[in-house]
């Protein structure tokens, strides 16, 4: 009889050990798993690249909400609201198309040129008429990781 107790103190030991070698792997295969951990590991929104006919266009971070992972599976979050006084313009040929190489991973992408009203006209090429104009790129991120604005301005010869 004490034989039978002994195999079987045996066998609930090794089921244990089992079950905690299965946990901790476990855990560890969840820890790479989570959302924070396919998240962009820059401390801020990237910035979009641009250019038109050639030429680089500067891009200035306007207000953004962005979320970075800290130690282990914690998160911070801050919110930065910008206001610019002034955005250098770039001068550019009429009628030339901006060329984005939008961030990466985002989710949606959008841009504005905050000088035009009508709904026709294609963002995405410069205004025909001389004059300085304001873009907006808005951004959000994949995994609510957060949102951008960027602002550029160009000036039509």
């Amino acid at each position: 009889m004490r034989k039978k107790s002994w195999i079987s103190l045996l066998m609930l030991v090794l089921l244990a050990i089992t079950f905690y070698i299965g946990y901790t792997v476990g855990i560890k295969h969840n820890s790479d798993n989570t959302i924070q951990s396919k998240w962009i590991k820059d401390g801020k929104p990237p910035l979009p690249e641009i250019d038109i006919d050639g030429v680089a266009i500067k891009v200035v971070q306007g207000s953004y909400t962005w979320c970075s992972s800290s130690l282990g599976n914690e998160s911070s979050c801050e919110s930065v609201d910008m206001s610019l006084s002034e955005i250098p313009s770039t001068l550019v040929p009429a009628g030339a198309q901006i060329n984005i190489k939008a961030p990466k991973r985002i989710k949606e992408f959008s841009l504005i040129n905050t000088n035009q009203d009508l709904a026709n006209d294609d963002p995405y090429f410069v205004p025909m008429d001389k004059g300085v104009y304001l873009y907006k790129i808005e951004c959000d991120w994949f995994l609510d990781q957060g949102h951008s604005d960027y602002l550029f301005s160009v000036e039509v010869k």
